[in-house]
């Protein structure tokens, strides 16, 4: 069951074998994986409505128009809870895919819970999020693929489980595993797949 693919849009698990091709067999959301080791990763595909991509870049990219890091201290709350039930001292663990993950608490992790996937037999379409929503994601857990020139839309993508750090080259726009990336980069001296070495994005 570890090797199984767990989708991060909908939750559900996929088969090793898809005849669908690599992509989630219930929501159709393509899987984005580390181009290291090819690890499905934690990430899902959004959209603004009513919003041209060119402001929403600005937003992310904006000092002040987002919330801080999602990173957690060492000493804050690991996600564990202690509880006492018929007499036994019971541990659970509050993430659903492991780790850091998000929470109902938070409307996008809801929007994705009620997702009309009968809509989706027509094909795959990106989460559409508000701009309220978007200001109250963190800064680290957005990623954006842009490519030079106006002829590629940009792709807008929120890692589920900012526990797991992934970083972005700029110059191939491919993701990767952080501790992947920094390992092959102290090696190779840049990206594992160019070899860029300038302007990575990481969380």
């Amino acid at each position: 069951e570890d090797m199984l693919s767990i989708c991060y849009r909908c939750s559900f698990t996929n088969p090793l074998l898809n005849n669908k091709g690599d992509m989630c067999c219930n929501c159709f959301a393509p899987f984005v994986r580390s181009f290291h080791s090819f690890d499905h990763l934690p990430l899902v595909e959004f959209t603004v409505e009513g919003v041209d991509d060119e402001e929403v870049i600005r937003i992310i990219e904006s000092p002040t128009e987002l919330q801080g890091s999602s990173k957690k201290k060492k000493d804050e709350d690991d996600g564990w809870a202690s509880t006492d039930a018929g007499g036994a001292n019971v541990l659970t663990f509050g993430a659903s895919f492991g780790g850091d993950a998000l929470t109902m608490d938070d409307p996008f992790s809801r929007q994705l819970m009620n997702l009309d996937y009968q809509a989706n037999q027509a094909g795959y379409h990106p989460i559409s999020i508000t701009l309220d929503m978007l200001r109250n994601f963190k800064r680290d857990e957005i990623y954006v693929v842009k490519w030079p020139g106006n002829l590629i839309k940009p792709k807008f993508y929120r890692n589920m489980i900012p526990d797991v750090s992934v970083a972005l080259c700029q110059e191939c726009n491919h993701f990767f595993h952080d501790e992947d990336f920094e390992f092959e980069t102290l090696k190779r001296g840049g990206c594992p797949f160019c070899g860029y070495s300038n302007n990575i994005q990481q969380a």
